[in-house]
């Protein structure tokens, strides 16, 4: 064995051993839970809301920072779970501001990956469709305010139009696509999109 391989193998080993150290401590979201079962208190953002909003909030936030907006949620396996509870912990423990951070991030890499910067089922792809739907819940919690609150600011949303569980009622950015002067079959197809 020659004398860089030797030093490649011991870095390999190196990294190998700082991510069994890494996977062997609990996630900080799991502390973050047992402190509070506890009593004892953690992040504003996250004490400002039910147990189970500030872990949801963080795992589904985490999905789409660790795997991308287009992740399938079946093939999230627990190793991928824990990494989402890992990556989501890191902007909803830094509350509102980690949040709109986090959001500023999803839409750049959208509009990189020249998937659109304005369709934000696209943008926020599987965090999005989770806030869409209640399923056996009624209230997901502050982050579901702070998306729709984020989108009526940076993306184009028209008037009538359903976001996050209300309507629009007063545009905040404009495009040229939903302008009140354009044909009428352009003004349908926006009124009709998401």
């Amino acid at each position: 064995m020659t004398v860089s391989e030797a030093k490649r193998l011991k870095a390999l080993e190196d990294e190998n051993a700082k991510l069994k150290r890494l996977l062997a401590e609990p996630p900080l979201m799991q502390s973050y839970v047992l402190e509070r079962l506890d009593g004892r208190k953690g992040p504003e953002w996250l004490d400002g809301q039910t147990l189970e909003q500030a872990v949801k909030a963080t795992q589904m936030l985490g999905i789409v920072m660790s795997f991308g907006t287009s992740i399938i949620l079946g093939a999230i396996d627990q190793d991928g779970w824990d990494l989402a509870d890992r990556s989501g912990w890191q902007w909803t423990s830094a509350g509102k501001a980690g949040l709109h951070s986090a959001f500023d991030t999803l839409h750049v890499s959208a509009m990189d990956r020249g998937q659109g910067g304005q369709n934000y089922a696209t943008v926020f792809g599987q965090l999005h469709r989770w806030l869409l739907k209640p399923g056996n819940r009624s209230d997901h919690g502050p982050i579901k305010r702070l998306l729709r609150n984020y989108i009526l600011r940076n993306m184009d949303v028209c008037v009538g139009r359903e976001l996050l569980g209300a309507r629009i009622t007063r545009r905040h950015k404009y495009s040229i696509q939903c302008w009140r002067w354009k044909p009428a079959p352009i003004a349908r197809r926006c009124a009709r999109s998401l």
